[in-house]
């Protein structure tokens, strides 16, 4: 996106409201606004997860889409399991 790249290049700035939708949706704002990148710690994270999030981290904007896409379908389809198992 345009506007995104502005943003990464110092061209223009976002205004508050946009900070706080980014915030909400998990975009690291700091980053955004040119602050150093402080990675978390992934010590907690078992060898699936790290490379689930690295996988993720190196995709593009649609295979990001399709990787939460896939797990939000399997996390429904669990949860429809454990309803039909318990009803």
């Amino acid at each position: 996106m345009r506007m995104w790249g502005d943003y990464e290049r110092g061209i223009s700035q976002p205004k508050a409201e946009v900070l706080f939708l980014f915030k909400k949706i998990g975009i690291d704002v700091d980053y955004v606004m040119g602050e150093e990148r402080i990675e978390q710690p992934s010590e907690n994270l078992n060898e699936i997860e790290q490379e689930l999030l690295a996988l993720f981290r190196r995709s593009s904007e649609l295979g990001r889409a399709v990787i939460l896409s896939a797990a939000r379908g399997a996390e429904k389809k669990e949860a429809d399991v454990t309803t039909r198992k318990v009803g």
